[in-house]
């Protein structure tokens, strides 16, 4: 499977307005995979590679590399920031769902999983929390 063919299939030739490349060895894909305006998020971690990037296609396109780091230090406090409410996250999301129901999620963004046709969405980012 051409993963660049099936983003740009799936997108009808935009590709992804975000890429997240998670497994530390396919940089140069997540770039080709990324719509003009783009961004690409690696978090992978594997220091053995290299790849080749040309920076007039990412000045040209003003795509954006956003570098991240997920360590394993890193989820654990994280998740109990967002227990103990100590930030206001209610801008950054507009329904908030149990996880059982996640397959909804789906519905409120605008996509029918029966027919895969798109409608208009009722909410814009969900959050599914564990009940």
């Amino acid at each position: 499977m051409d993963v660049v063919e099936k983003i740009t299939e799936f997108t009808y030739g935009r590709k992804a307005d975000i890429v997240v490349e998670a497994t530390g060895n396919d940089l140069a894909t997540a770039l080709k995979c990324v719509t003009p305006g783009g961004k690409v998020l690696p978090f992978g971690m594997d220091s053995s590679i290299t790849t080749t990037v040309v920076p007039n296609d990412i000045t040209r396109w003003a795509i954006k590399i956003l570098g991240l780091y997920l360590g394993q230090n890193t989820m654990v406090p994280s998740i109990r920031i967002f227990r103990e409410e100590r930030l206001n996250m209610k801008p950054f999301f507009t329904k908030v769902i149990a996880l059982e129901e996640g397959l909804d999620a789906f519905d409120m963004l605008g996509l029918d999983l029966k027919t895969l046709e798109h409608h208009p969405k009722s909410a814009m980012k969900v959050v599914m929390r564990v009940s």
